[in-house]
């Protein structure tokens, strides 16, 4: 847990969520804070992040939902159809006079999940990786021996792509 000002807001330092998948992150606060506005804001830098979503009516933007349960002092944040440009530095924020409390979690959106999914044989690498650019997937095969291991196959297919 990454905390800010002790134990006035903490949440986790970095959360994982499946491409096209959901993620929840949980935003603990001081029960002192309870009747304050929180967001979620998104940005490298929290002195210039956008917010995505806020109390206090539990509102809810394109993806992203937020509730705030303030007798448990938490509030969550949802995000769903997770995308790879979901993949930033967020905050956890409570707006109050003066200094607002806040706490960054790095979301990362990870592949794996479809990979296992969708594995090619070996000798059909080529055109799985062919097939993905124009839309259309072949049926999973089974992993024999022969092939090289995800990870080699995972820096292929990203060296091809031209992404790290």
């Amino acid at each position: 847990m990454h905390a800010v000002d002790s134990v006035q807001l903490s949440a986790p330092e970095v959360v994982t969520g499946a491409y096209g998948a959901s993620v929840t992150v949980s935003c603990q606060y001081d029960l002192q804070f309870k009747e304050y506005t929180k967001y979620w804001c998104k940005g490298q830098l929290y002195e210039l992040c956008s917010i995505v979503v806020a109390t206090p009516k539990g509102q809810q933007s394109d993806r992203s939902s937020i509730a705030d349960d303030k007798d448990a002092g938490v509030f969550t944040v949802t995000m769903t159809s997770l995308k790879e440009s979901d993949q930033e530095m967020y905050w956890c924020v409570i707006a109050r006079p003066g200094r607002n409390v806040y706490t960054g979690v790095r979301l990362r959106v990870s592949h794996t999940g479809m990979l296992q999914l969708i594995w090619p044989t070996h000798e059909r690498e080529t055109s799985w990786l062919s097939n993905e650019q124009s839309g259309s997937w072949s049926r999973p095969h089974p992993h024999p021996p022969s092939c090289p291991p995800p990870s080699l196959l995972l820096n292929s297919y990203r060296h091809r792509k031209g992404t790290s």
